[in-house]
């Protein structure tokens, strides 16, 4: 009885896990999870259509489909390092200066005369410890917080 039920309903549940998967894509923002959401709905409809597909025939479509997917975002999608620095270049060695102290290794805030991303006052790290009122540029983007060093 339970298995006539998942063989002829396991077409939902996969779509289901697909939709799933999708919505937590929101939280990532990477595309991998939508991805993976979308070939999972693609089996779902798959399963639909050809109800006496076995499950190991499924998940054999499943890796293959998921395996392309891979290699279609690695060429297209992902943003690769080089670009990302392209795209952040221009504010590299802004100067800014430090409006709370940062410590080795622990978060301070910077301001800087312009916006830079949107933004005047920024987290900041240091390998180093850097005092109030000190010049500072940045070396690096990590998404919300900058590395700077001392100017």
């Amino acid at each position: 009885m339970i298995n006539e039920i998942t063989s002829t309903y396991s077409w939902i549940i996969w779509i289901i896990i697909g939709f799933i998967l999708m919505l937590l894509e929101l939280l990532d923002g990477q595309f991998i999870l939508f991805g993976i959401g979308l070939v999972t709905i693609i089996i779902g409809i798959v399963d639909y259509f050809f109800p006496h597909m076995l499950l190991w025939q499924e998940l054999f479509l499943y890796g293959g489909l998921i395996l392309l997917f891979f290699i279609i975002w690695w060429k297209t999608i992902r943003v690769s390092r080089k670009e990302r620095m392209k795209k952040y270049g221009s504010y590299y060695d802004k100067i800014g200066k430090v409006i709370k102290d940062i410590k080795p290794y622990g978060q301070g805030k910077v301001e800087f005369n312009e916006r830079v991303l949107g933004s005047k006052v920024w987290n900041a790290i240091a390998d180093e410890e850097i005092k109030e009122g000190e010049k500072v540029k940045i070396i690096e983007i990590m998404g919300q917080i900058m590395k700077v060093t001392k100017v």
